[in-house]
């Protein structure tokens, strides 16, 4: 079989960009067949050698996705050192080891994808903006055209100025909420447009990640993808963008 560098075998096995799988070889912390191996650019026989990460196997399992809504109040992270509730509790029962692609605040819901596949979850979640994600906010005021036109404009979230890729007044649960569709989300980056504008969220739902939709998944609730759907629309997706980027497979 081909040798792999050792970096993307981690990345393929675990929730670690190929980055940090580097930082981890460089450190000593990975192993291949019992020995330290600190020299970037090793390779591997991904099926004949053993791969130990902090002397702890790491095996090849069946890539697997999930579709979940994050409930309101549950932090989007396996652990939480405030105590809080995270994904852990929804996804203890499934034996693969999940990891979640992005995140959600912690007072926001909605759509989240799972999966125990290191190399898309990096793709899908680099700051590149080639996914579009689609949230649907509810805020305390009126939302007038004025509000619509300078949301549209953007402002500085973070030290630096966003622009949603789009903003609209759409009619949901007999009243009108806004949508946003963003390709780079910044921390609590909606909440603070709004803020800005003189509007208050009160409830902010992320309703589609690319293709994949919330639909009619209720909160605490997954929902298994199958991969071949999952790659076909990810590689479609990098077509019709004209990206570059190398097909998933």
């Amino acid at each position: 079989m081909e040798k792999v560098r050792l970096q993307k075998v981690i990345a393929s096995r675990s929730a670690f960009s190929r980055r940090k799988a580097e930082d981890l070889i460089v450190s000593g912390k990975v192993r291949v067949n019992g020995q330290v191996v600190v020299k970037l650019g090793t390779r591997v026989d991904p099926k004949n050698d053993q791969v130990e990460l902090e002397q702890q196997a790491l095996e090849v399992q069946k890539k697997v996705y999930y579709l979940f809504y994050k409930p309101r109040g549950v932090v989007s992270t396996l652990y939480d050192p405030q105590k809080r509730k995270t994904l852990r509790e929804f996804v203890g029962h499934i034996s693969e080891r999940l990891f979640p692609v992005g995140r959600l605040d912690y007072l926001s819901e909605g759509l989240m994808l799972l999966t125990n596949d290191g190399e898309l979850a990096q793709r899908l979640a680099h700051p590149s903006g080639l996914v579009k994600k689609t949230y649907h906010v509810s805020v305390a005021e009126d939302i007038t055209l004025l509000h619509i036109k300078k949301l549209r404009q953007g402002g500085m979230v973070e030290g630096q100025w966003v622009k949603p890729v789009s903003v609209a007044r759409i009619l949901k649960e007999d009243a009108l909420w806004l949508e946003f569709i963003l390709r780079e989300g910044r921390k609590h980056e909606i909440r603070t447009l709004c803020e800005q504008v003189g509007l208050q969220v009160t409830q902010l739902v992320r309703v589609a990640i690319g293709a994949f939709m919330l639909e009619n998944l209720r909160p605490g609730e997954l929902k298994a993808v199958d991969r071949e759907f999952v790659l076909s629309l990810f590689n479609s997706l990098l077509n019709w963008q004209g990206s570059g980027e190398r097909p998933l497979g």
